[in-house]
């Protein structure tokens, strides 16, 4: 039997080296030709669409951030009606945006204290005017912080204002922080030149009470 199966063993083997090297000859061929993926277009392409969505609302939030202060100070509806006016649209919507923070907050940092105090004797445009009482009406709002008596003594000076409309303004809202000082501003401001401030002044003292702007 023994010199049977050494007989056979050769064959056995040369069966079995073939086999192995079919078998290496099958993966060299599967991988240098891979099997084709099966790609789900369809998904493939909402992916796509929603990356590029994606994309375009990151670039529309984007341009909104960085061109919106331009669009605030140049062609905001204020500012609009600011050129029409003949101001300069950048300060008048800096004042008014002060105007509304004091309103909205009650208090103004040092800084917008600063601009305030330049405001208040801006003379740089057509109508100046408007950005002095826009310092006032925004010094008024302080009444209940610790800025109230300098906002007084600010809006003073205002009571000399070379425009009449200023100072019938700087007397009303001085008058709504403290009656007793609007009062007395107001005897004062009973032989100023101009009828309208007279006016103003003897309707406080009529009335003798606060009068919110």
């Amino acid at each position: 039997m023994l010199p049977g199966f050494c007989q056979l063993a050769p064959y056995a083997l040369k069966l079995h080296r073939g086999k192995i090297q079919k078998g290496l000859e099958g993966y060299c061929h599967h991988q240098n030709n891979p099997p084709p993926i099966q790609v789900d277009e369809k998904n493939m392409s909402r992916k796509k669409l929603f990356a590029i969505g994606i994309g375009i609302a990151l670039g529309v939030l984007v341009g909104v951030i960085l061109f919106w202060p331009y669009y605030h100070t140049h062609w905001s509806p204020e500012a609009r009606l600011a050129r029409a006016t003949g101001m300069d649209p950048t300060v008048y919507v800096r004042a008014r945006d002060i105007d509304m923070k004091a309103r909205h907050t009650h208090s103004l940092s040092s800084a917008d204290m600063a601009q305030i105090k330049t405001f208040l004797n801006y003379e740089a445009s057509n109508r100046p005017s408007i950005i002095r009482m826009r310092a006032i009406d925004a010094l008024t709002q302080l009444r209940h912080t610790p800025y109230a008596v300098e906002a007084q003594r600010l809006i003073q000076t205002k009571l000399s204002d070379p425009d009449p409309y200023v100072r019938i303004f700087a007397l009303r809202h001085l008058n709504a922080m403290n009656p007793q000082l609007g009062a007395q501003e107001a005897e004062r401001l009973l032989f100023d030149p101009n009828e309208d401030v007279r006016s103003e002044a003897s309707l406080i003292l009529k009335y003798d009470k606060g009068v919110q702007p």
